[in-house]
């Protein structure tokens, strides 16, 4: 287990180490140190990414794994990867549309 060595309150929200935004969905994603954030989370997995619009979350061993999940909600996130399919099906459409009005 790699637990939290030190504290953690990026934005003055307990237990946050940092939020950023995801370029593939647009939602913002926090990772937290899950205990230091009053997350009930199993000891064996001590950081948290969530996707703060849809309050999904993900834990892991290490502060490694977490940053490595957090740029991609979609993979972990059921409404993120929903919207991004949804992207997908009209970007297929749009291409479509677009071959078919082309001389």
């Amino acid at each position: 287990m790699s637990g939290p060595k030190k504290e953690y309150g990026h934005l003055g929200l307990a237990g946050l180490v940092q939020r950023t935004r995801a370029r593939s969905t647009g939602t913002e994603v926090g990772l937290y140190a899950s205990l230091q954030a009053g997350m009930e989370s199993d000891p064996e997995l001590p950081w948290c990414t969530v996707c703060e619009e849809h309050n999904t979350l993900v834990c892991h061993r290490t502060l490694a794994l977490a940053r490595e999940n957090a740029p991609e909600p979609e993979g972990w996130c059921e409404e993120c990867r929903d919207h991004l399919n949804v992207l997908s099906a009209i970007d297929g459409d749009l291409e479509a549309i677009a071959a078919i009005e082309e001389p």
